[in-house]
């Protein structure tokens, strides 16, 4: 097994991911109501990272996009790329004035870190294999396990693996990839209600077992229990590490996240339960 990462610009995960090419002199009005963050006031260039929901305000897809002139590129960094891009398809009329061009994969690289949340660690898209950014010219590509441990430590959501629709952006800690005061937009109705509420039910954690039991099986269905035996919370990711540790996130009950006594079914040992790097509270 290897050592968990604890820096920043040793590895990199390099990964090809779905994206779609829109193009047309509506391009950004039209990706403005379909997505969570200002597309309108975005620069060229630069790389937005927005949510796309449902009418009810639940996560489909988290979405990168680079804009020039009347074109735009939207990477489909978490979601269903065939839902995504047969909801453009639903949503576009005529009066938009503006069309889906290509549909492509696109080479992303990310540098992991463990001290900055994933959406502030440098981003790049590459247009061929062979033209790394000097930046990365030089650093490790991370393999799975390395990958996996990043993304659990920093509870970065994997939508198709683990979360799927369940959820809204507040509740998995993407409270700054929402625009509340941007206008109307795809979601933006439900978004608004549970800002003003400011209340959730339950919300993404990072939990740590340390225990020397080697007779128990993890699996991704595992509830998390008070000392009563009531659930509450699901495990939705597990990682073993070194030292006896285990690790992974959940779903836990927001009036829970206090408790001192929650432990996996099945063990006594109590977690200790953190919150993901890259979790941001819609309450901050």
């Amino acid at each position: 097994m290897k050592n968990d990462i604890n820096t920043q610009s040793e590895l990199i995960w390099e990964q090809d991911f779905p994206c779609i090419t829109l193009c047309g002199e509506g391009v950004r009005t039209f990706l403005h109501g379909q997505t969570t963050i200002d597309i309108l006031r975005a620069s060229d260039n630069e790389i937005i990272r927005t949510c796309w929901l449902s009418s009810l305000g639940k996560l489909r897809a988290v979405l990168e996009i680079k804009l020039k002139d009347n074109h735009a590129e939207v990477l489909i960094l978490e979601g269903d790329s065939k839902s995504f891009f047969q909801g453009l398809e639903s949503f576009i009329f005529p009066a938009d004035k503006v069309r889906i061009e290509s549909s492509k994969l696109k080479t992303r690289i990310q540098c992991l870190s463990l001290e900055v949340s994933w959406k502030d660690s440098p981003v790049y898209w590459l247009n061929g294999k062979n033209n790394l950014p000097h930046e990365v010219s030089r650093t490790k590509k991370a393999n799975p396990y390395e990958i996996k441990s990043w993304m659990i430590s920093q509870g970065f959501p994997r939508l198709s693996q683990e979360i799927e629709d369940k959820c809204n952006p507040y509740e998995i800690g993407l409270s700054d990839l929402i625009d509340l005061k941007k206008g109307c937009y795809l979601g933006q109705e439900a978004m608004a209600k549970i800002f003003t509420k400011k209340a959730l039910k339950q919300k993404l954690r990072l939990w740590e077992l340390h225990s020397k039991e080697e007779n128990y099986t993890m699996t991704n269905s595992l509830k998390i229990l008070d000392v009563e035996g009531r659930p509450k919370g699901i495990v939705i990711s597990i990682i073993k590490k070194e030292n006896n540790i285990t690790s992974g996130l959940a779903l836990i009950k927001t009036n829970s996240l206090l408790r001192q006594d929650l432990y996996l079914e099945g063990l006594s040992e109590k977690l200790l339960i953190k919150v993901p790097i890259g979790f941001k509270s819609f309450l901050d």
